[in-house]
C-alpha cells in the first residue's frame, strides 16, 4: 500500500488524495527486476536506497516504468479522494487516512476471496505518530472482513521491498493525471490498474 497526494485539506494541499494498493502472489520477479535497473543505473555512482518517482530524474522513471511493464505479474487497485468533496466529520487527520485505507483494504480483498495468508507492507506512514492507532483500525476490518484468516502487517523501508516502488510509481502516475492532466507516465501502466474507484461521500454516514 502507498498514497499519493497529502494530508492537507487548506488551499495549499492537493486536489485529490489517492491510496493504492499493489496485489502480487510472488514479488520476486520485480525485486530482481529493480535490481536490475539500480546496477545499470547507479553502477560506479552514488546509490540512492530506492526508487521514488516523485523524486527520482526523468531517465530513471523512464527506466524503472520500463521494467515494471515488461515484468508484470501483479494487479493494482487506486482509489480516489477529491478532497474537496470530504466531509468535515473525516478531516481529521487520522479518521481520514484510516477510513481511506479501511476502505481501499475491504474492496481488494473482495475480490480476492481465497483463504491464503495476507501479507500487507506499507511504507512510512503519513501520521506516523498514530501508527499504533492505524494498525490497530487495519487489524480490526481485517479480522471483521476475513475472519480466520492469517494476516501480517508491516511497515518497511521502501528500499527493502520493490513491490513498494512499484505501487509508488503507479499511484504517482495515476495522481498526476488527475491532479496536472499529465498522462505521460499513466499510458504506460493503466493496463495493471484494474479497479479506479472513486469514492462518493454522499454515502458515507
Amino acid at each position: 500500500m502507498d498514497e499519493a497526494g497529502d494530508l492537507d485539506f487548506g488551499k495549499t494541499g492537493s486536489r485529490f488524495f489517492l491510496c493504492g494498493v499493489l496485489v502480487a502472489y510472488d514479488p520476486w520477479p520485480l525485486m530482481h527486476a529493480l535490481a536490475r535497473v539500480r546496477e545499470k543505473a547507479f553502477k560506479g555512482g552514488f546509490i540512492p536506497q530506492a526508487f521514488h518517482a516523485a523524486e527520482d530524474k526523468q531517465r530513471i522513471r523512464d527506466m524503472v516504468f520500463q521494467a515494471i511493464v515488461e515484468t508484470g505479474g501483479f494487479d493494482v487497485h487506486v482509489f480516489v479522494m477529491h478532497k474537496q468533496d470530504v466531509p468535515a466529520t473525516h478531516r481529521e487527520q487520522l479518521r481520514f487516512y484510516t477510513f481511506v485505507t479501511d476502505f481501499a483494504l475491504r474492496m481488494v480483498l473482495l475480490r480476492h476471496p481465497t483463504e491464503e495468508p495476507i501479507y500487507i507492507i506499507t511504507d512510512a506512514l503519513p501520521v506516523n505518530s498514530k501508527r499504533g492507532a492505524i494498525v490497530k483500525g487495519l487489524k480490526t476490518s481485517l479480522a471483521a472482513v476475513v475472519p480466520g484468516r492469517q494476516f501480517e502487517i508491516e511497515h518497511h523501508s521502501s528500499g527493502t521491498q520493490a513491490c513498494l516502488q512499484v505501487i509508488d510509481y503507479i499511484t504517482w502516475a495515476v495522481f498526476r493525471r488527475l491532479e496536472r492532466s499529465d498522462e505521460r507516465s499513466y499510458v504506460l501502466i493503466k493496463d495493471f490498474v484494474k479497479q479506479e474507484l472513486r469514492l462518493d461521500w454522499r454515502l458515507v454516514t
